[in-house]
This record gives structure tokens, C-alpha cells and sequence, in this order.
């Protein structure tokens, strides 16, 4: 996993917020933020004193979704790594990875709720075999 030291949590589940806090101040991030939807998440973004390295985001919030804060990372050309971590199927998953690469968005994976921490690991943690016992290697998208 890249040593990440600034993040920001975009989600409006407080559960999967805390999970995520939790697992990356394990892993040495040293500013963890969190946002319960995309307008929190812009303000955060563009009043914190750090660079953002990661943006954990959410596709599906109240006020703001993730699409829409995509479109705005885009605007502030953001540079940053984005993980995209839904509730949402497959197929909405696929299409905003595919959005953020269209908005030349960096998106290092993506994973379905609910979390657990084999797939926090295959997103997060790419170098772990995804597919134990065969040599085949994760590409840190979990599916």
C-alpha cells in the first residue's frame, strides 16, 4: 500500500467512515478527515492546509454524490489517488471508474460494501495474491 498521510473519507455511512479511520491510522496515515457527503467534502478539500493524497468516495450521498464530486475534483484538476467504495452494483461502480478516467482522475480501485478487511486489503494493499496458492496477483480493484 502507498504510504498515504493525508486522506479524506467521503461517505455518508458514519459505520464505514469509522472503519476506514480506523484502517488507515493503523496503516500510519498521519491526517485522516471525514466527509458525510460531496458539498462537505469540497469544503474540506479546498480549506485544508494539506494536500489530499487519497479521497476515499462514495457514489451514493445526499446533497452531493460522488459523480458530481468527481466532476469537481476535475474542475480543480485534482491529482490525488481516489478509491471508490459503494453500496452501489457493480455496473454504477464500473461506470464511475470509468467517469473518473474520462475526467483524468486517478482511481486506484474500487470495492463494494458492506467493508471487510480482506477487501480493504485487495484494494489497498495490491501486492497481495488475490488469488492465494496460484502466483496471480491482485490489481488492487476488488469486485
Amino acid at each position: 500500500m502507498r504510504n498515504y498521510k493525508t486522506i479524506l473519507i467521503v461517505d455518508d455511512d458514519p459505520i464505514a467512515r469509522g472503519i476506514f479511520r480506523t484502517y488507515f491510522t493503523q496503516r500510519g496515515a498521519e491526517h485522516v478527515v471525514e466527509a458525510e457527503n460531496g458539498v462537505h467534502a469540497l469544503k474540506v478539500l479546498d480549506e485544508s492546509e494539506q494536500e489530499i493524497e487519497l479521497i476515499q468516495l462514495d457514489i451514493y450521498m445526499p446533497l452531493m454524490d460522488g459523480i458530481e464530486v468527481m466532476r469537481h475534483l476535475r474542475d480543480r484538476e485534482y491529482s490525488g489517488d481516489i478509491a471508490i467504495v459503494s453500496g452501489a452494483k457493480l455496473a454504477d461502480r464500473a461506470n464511475a471508474t470509468e467517469l473518473a478516467a474520462l475526467y483524468n482522475l486517478n482511481v486506484v480501485g474500487e470495492v463494494k460494501k458492506p467493508l471487510t478487511k480482506k477487501s480493504l486489503e485487495a484494494l489497498f494493499n495490491p501486492q497481495v495474491p488475490a488469488f492465494p496458492n496460484t502466483g496471480l496477483e491482485g490489481n488492487g480493484t476488488a469486485a
